[in-house]
Formats: C-alpha cells, sequence, structure tokens
C-alpha cells in the first residue's frame, strides 16, 4: 500500500503520507543500497524528510523522483535472485535473507532463508519469475518481498535489475557463476540451466557478512583512513565447506569519503545453516583490519547472536539487539590483553625491536614502564617491571577500578614494526601467538596532529581471535571537548557541507537540524546539542571538512 504517482508536488506527497498513515517510508525510485529513503513517523517531519531524501535521490541516482509506502514494522526481508533471456525463459535461483540490517542496508545475507514454509517459497518464486515475465525482462534482477511476520503475507517492494552485492550467497547454494550466466545471456544464449535442473542443483546453506568502514559506535557512520592492515581469512572450498573474500581494496590503501565504504564480502557455506555460520563465525575473528574502525567486531556479535541464530530474525533484530552487541563489543579487554599490548608497545615505541635477543629487557635503560591505553569502557594502567632475561611482569589496572592484576610475560620472537608484525609470547606459563600492529597521530585532525598512537592486537586460538583496538595518549594532547555552558559541535566524520540551515546570532532550539553532512553519497544531519545562540559557524556549502573539525558553538542563553 503507497503513492507511486508521478506527481511530486511535496504537498499532494505530503496529503498522500497522511492518507496511507504514519508511518510512512520515502523511497526514491531509481534507489537503492538504503540510499534516498527515509522513514517518517509523524506529519510535521514529513516535508524536512522529504526535502532531505530527494537531494540524496538526485546525487546518487539523477532522479529525485520518489513514492511513499505502508511501513511494515516488524518484517523479513526476502528476496528473490531471477533471470530470464531472450528465448522466453526465465527461472529463479532461490531466496534470500537479508533482513539484518542498519539504515536499510543489508549488512548480513544467507540463503535459502531459515523457516519459511514449503508453500511460501514456492509462491515467492512465482511471483518473482511472473514479475520478469510481465515487462519482458532479460538479464539478471532481483525481486525483493516484505514478508509480515504476523500474517504471513509477503508485498512486492522493489526489483533491482542488476546482480546486487549479496549474490555470492546464491552462487554458493547452486554452485553457477552468475556473471557468466549474465555474459551468455547478453550473447543472445539461452539461459544455462531450467527450473527443474536448479532445484537438482541447490545444496547447502551460504552466508555472506558486509565489512565496511564504519564506526558501529558512532552509529555506523562510514570512517576513512589507510589500511595499515589488510589481513584476510584463507580463502578455499571443498564438497564440504567453503569461504570465499569478494574485495577490492589492499593493504596500504585509503578510503575516502567519494565511494561507499565497503571494504570487502565474506561468504562462507556449509552442508548446513549451522555450519555455514560457525564457519563465518571463525572467518570474522580471523579477518584483521587496522589503521580505521570497522564492523568486524559487530558483525561477529550479531552473527553469533542466539536469535540470528535460531533462523528468521525481523528487519528491526538491530533495533531491539543492536544495544547489547555494542556493548558486547565495548566490553573492556581482558586483562591479559592489555598486559601483552602494554608490553608490545612499550618495547615498540621505546625503540627496542633488537632487544628481543638479548640477555636482559632494558628499555633505554630503564626497568619499569608504564603504559596507559584507553579502551571503549575506560582507561586501563598497565606498570611493567622487566626482569632478568626475557621475563617481565605486568600489573594491570583495568577500568573502572577494582583490584591490579598481575600477570608473568616471557616474549620472543622477531622484533616489531610499525606495520605490525608476529610475535610468540607466554602469559602465566600459556603460550599464544598473535599480531601486533601500531601507528601515530590516531585523532586530531589534518590541522590539528594528536601525538597519540593507535595500537591493535590480535591473539590466536582455537576459537578465533581476540581483538583489542586500543589508544595510547599522547602525553600533550586533549581532545577537543564542549564546555558544559557553551557546546561545541564537531563534524562526526569527515563529508562535504551541503546546506547551511542558521546564521551566527540565530537563536536554536534543542534538536534543531543546523547543518546537513554528505559522506559517501550518504546525508548527516547536524542538530542544536543544546538551546542557545549560534556563533563560530565557518563553513558554507560546497565546503569540505575532516572528522572532529569544528562546525560552530552554542552559547547558552544569560
Amino acid at each position: 500500500p503507497g503513492y507511486h504517482g508521478k506527481d511530486q508536488d511535496p504537498e499532494l506527497l505530503r496529503h498522500e503520507a497522511n492518507a496511507i498513515g504514519y508511518p510512512v517510508l520515502i523511497k526514491a525510485v531509481s534507489g537503492g543500497g538504503g540510499k534516498g529513503m527515509r522513514l517518517v513517523w509523524r506529519d510535521e517531519d514529513f516535508l524536512e524528510s522529504l526535502e532531505s531524501c530527494k537531494r540524496e535521490a538526485l546525487k546518487s541516482f539523477a532522479d529525485d523522483s520518489v513514492i511513499l509506502e505502508r511501513f511494515v514494522q516488524a518484517p523479513r526481508h526476502v528476496e528473490l535472485q531471477v533471470f530470464a533471456d531472450s528465448h522466453g525463459n526465465a527461472v529463479h535461483l532461490f531466496e534470500r535473507d537479508c533482513s539484518m540490517q542498519r539504515r536499510h542496508q543489508k549488512i548480513l545475507e544467507e540463503a535459502p532463508a531459515p523457516h519459511l514454509s514449503d508453500a511460501t517459497r514456492d509462491a515467492m518464486g512465482d511471483a518473482a519469475v511472473a514479475a520478469a515475465r510481465a515487462v519482458g525482462y532479460r538479464g539478471a534482477g532481483t525481486v525483493e518481498f516484505l514478508y509480515d511476520t504476523e500474517t504471513g503475507e509477503f508485498f512486492f517492494c522493489e526489483m533491482n535489475t542488476r546482480l546486487q552485492v549479496e549474490h555470492p550467497v546464491s552462487e554458493m547454494i547452486t554452485g553457477q557463476d552468475l556473471v557468466e550466466w549474465q555474459l551468455r545471456v547478453a550473447a543472445g544464449e539461452p539461459l544455462p540451466m531450467t527450473q527443474d535442473e536448479l532445484r537438482e542443483a541447490r545444496r547447502g546453506h551460504a552466508v555472506e557478512a558486509r565489512v565496511y568502514a564504519e564506526n558501529p559506535l558512532k552509529d555506523f557512520l562510514p570512517a576513512t583512513g589507510v589500511l595499515d592492515v589488510l589481513q584476510e581469512p584463507r580463502q578455499y572450498r571443498t564438497d564440504e565447506a567453503a569461504v570465499r573474500v569478494d574485495s577490492g581494496v589492499r593493504q596500504g590503501d585509503e578510503v575516502t569519503m567519494h565511494y561507499d565504504p565497503m571494504i570487502a564480502k565474506l561468504i562462507t557455506w556449509g552442508r548446513d545453516r549451522d555450519e555455514a555460520l560457525r564457519l563465518m563465525n571463525a572467518s570474522l575473528r580471523q579477518f584483521r583490519v587496522a589503521g580505521l574502525p570497522t564492523n568486524l567486531d559487530f558483525l561477529a556479535g550479531a552473527a553469533s547472536h542466539p536469535e540470528f541464530r535460531a533462523g528468521g530474525v525481523t528487519t528491526k533484530f538491530l533495533e531491539d539487539h543492536g544495544e547489547a552487541i555494542l556493548a558486547a563489543c565495548t566490553a573492556p579487554p581482558a586483562s591479559e590483553e592489555l598486559a601483552v599490548a602494554a608490553a608490545l608497545h612499550a618495547l615498540d615505541a621505546r625503540g627496542a625491536p633488537r632487544l628481543w635477543g638479548g640477555d636482559d629487557f632494558r628499555v633505554h635503560g630503564e626497568r619499569t614502564s608504564s603504559v596507559t591505553l584507553e579502551t571503549a569502557a575506560g582507561p586501563a594502567v598497565v606498570q611493567l617491571a622487566f626482569g632478568g632475561g626475557q621475563l617481565l611482569t605486568a600489573t594491570v589496572q583495568a577500568p573502572g577500578g577494582g583490584a591490579p592484576v598481575e600477570h608473568e610475560l616471557v616474549l620472543r620472537g622477531p622484533g616489531l614494526g610499525l606495520g605490525g608484525g608476529r610475535f610468540r609470547v607466554v602469559v602465566d606459563g600459556v603460550a599464544v601467538s598473535g599480531s601486533f600492529a601500531s601507528r601515530a597521530g590516531v585523532r586530531g585532525t589534518a590541522n590539528a596532529p594528536s601525538p597519540d598512537v593507535g595500537v591493535d592486537l590480535w591473539l590466536d586460538g582455537a576459537a578465533g581471535l581476540a581483538h583489542a583496538s586500543l589508544i595510547v595518549p599522547g602525553e600533550s594532547f586533549a581532545a577537543a571537548g564542549d564546555s558544559a555552558a557553551n557546546p561545541t559541535v564537531t563534524a562526526p566524520m569527515p563529508g562535504k557541507v551541503v546546506q547551511v540551515l542558521a546564521r551566527d546570532g540565530d537563536a536554536v532550539s534543542e534538536g534543531q537540524t543546523l547543518l546537513i553532512l554528505e559522506a559517501m553519497k550518504m546525508e548527516h544531519t547536524i542538530v542544536a546539542p543544546a538551546s542557545g545562540t549560534l556563533a563560530g559557524l565557518s563553513h558554507a556549502p560546497g565546503d569540505l571538512v575532516d572528522e572532529g573539525a569544528r562546525l560552530l558553538e552554542i552559547v547558552a542563553a544569560e
């Protein structure tokens, strides 16, 4: 149910939205990938959301036409891969469940969709093929449906006239190369297989995770930076299992604000869903990225969540469980991890990589060292006491207080470099190995660099890799913070100023929209954190800003 008319007059659209009933979804006619889409809950927000949606759609798709749809509040997103040729043949390659989403953009997909009845699968497949035939379609397409978990109904959502990001899961369960299918159809050949042959070929279960350069702790805002470390899981395929990585970047590449922040797609296949998910969780913890924030830890938490493992989650999954997953991502590292990270940083930062083979650990002649490690849960302080030979003692004061914990470490292995290096360490008599990377200037902006050092530690283990991403603060660095009286608004990510909706001296209210930033073709609204008078606005539409750049200040009323 909704409005699909050509008349795009804003007041008409607003009238139609009220007729449909809130909440409504504004969607770009040419949209996809979560771009050009706004969920509106009340009439007074409609026109502002419509303007933003149209602006984003015009930049992304050169078409600002929109449609309105009733918002189904607890649906599953189920789509069908279809193919048609010029000989009158049309088939589907079964369904994919893409309900795990953030900002209306998929992050985990799987095929086949769990917990659908055979009757529903067949009805969706028939409807998808009928849609392709009805328009004389040729080539690869994806017909998307919303499945209402309360009523069992499904509604046509849209058809994407291309292969989609998640097409590998369909390839994995059918054993077909869909790009090859596209080329054959384009060359005028008939489809390589019939629907019955595809049913015979289908086997197993596949899951895909989208690895993004983004910060889940900042509402999944896209991130930019250099991929200082990029180590992908080992790829393989047997008759029993498979791990695949599709990537367009290499270690040392820069992720900029001008393109989509996806780094890679990780796909696993197994004989059944449990095996595919086991491989996915193991592979996510073997994926190593340093230099910018990613969603890897969040993906690992989501893919291992009991409700997702049970199958059949709705698009509300992250709304219901996202905070718990984020809380697990921000839990402080184990004291053993903090001890190892501090020891490796102390040796690396103080120019001691050649001391590995010596008779004694001394850092610039000192036998003790103190390292502060900032974690998502707060700062941890590690006191290091270097003993004879390769022995040192680490006393860890974890975030939040509590009694200090002491660990005995024996380190051995090659020296460390800023690009990361392998190490072996014995912690309290237990031998572990892993990788370590550090990089300078992880906070601040291009105009205000900082002496902070980022530390990434991966510990190998039978259950995968424990990853700790930490910051060693520079002694002279103090991040620009807000004054309780006059809060400062800074850019949450690098981007371009699209609109400035207020001027210096204006009285503004808390929550009022002040600026619109655009990053990676998606718009982000900057609102007033408090009521007061706008001051210090120094940016105009078209300006490029760094993450953390000062945008404006709110002067509190007397």
